[in-house]
């Protein structure tokens, strides 16, 4: 079941039934052109690549703008749209966690050394007396 090119695609399977075809051709040319290196097959390979892309990026654009219009103010789904969008993971916080566990790390082998050490003065002044 394909969907013609005038229909809207609604949901992702509908978009790879739209692309379906031209997905597979544009994963099988560049291997049959890197195993030939037949020179009609790159225009081709190069004409997929493009063509498959630019409706991608189209279903995309469609996906988008429904879920914008999908929005209801009163039930601030448009809130919780922009708040996840805007979070940004920061990497600072994560690279803060390893220096934060390191110097965890680095106490407890401080505290092993030391209690170590004065288990050998006591085993050593023991062993003196």
């Amino acid at each position: 079941m394909e969907v013609q090119a005038g229909q809207q695609a609604t949901g992702k399977k509908e978009a790879i039934l739209i692309n379906g075809m031209h997905i597979r051709l544009k994963n099988r040319l560049p291997r049959q052109w890197k195993i030939t290196r037949d020179p009609a097959l790159k225009p081709e390979v190069i004409r997929l690549q493009r063509s498959v892309t630019h409706r991608l990026n189209e279903w995309r654009i469609d996906q988008w703008s429904a879920t914008l219009e999908s929005f209801d103010p009163e039930e601030q789904s448009l809130w919780r749209m922009t708040k996840r969008v805007m979070k940004v993971p920061n990497p600072l916080l994560y690279r803060f966690h390893i220096i934060d566990v390191f110097c965890v790390l680095l106490f407890f082998l401080y505290i092993y050394i030391d209690t170590a050490v004065l288990m050998l003065h006591a085993v050593l002044f023991s062993y003196c007396s």
